[in-house]
């Protein structure tokens, strides 16, 4: 899970969260801007997926 304050043009914070299907953080939605990414065993990242807004 990655994420960021919403001034800053890249990610800023990182936590690892294994493998698993979900993770939770303590972090206000209103704040920040958030996505997860996978990693590969050699390290390689996706793109960082983020949630869009429901209508």
């Amino acid at each position: 899970m990655v994420w960021r304050e919403t001034t800053e043009p890249g990610w800023t914070h990182v936590v690892r969260a294994g493998d698993t299907t979900r993770h939770t953080v303590d972090l206000s939605k209103d704040n920040v801007f958030f996505g997860v990414r996978a990693v590969n065993r050699a390290g390689l990242r996706s793109p960082v997926a983020f949630p869009a807004p429901q209508r």
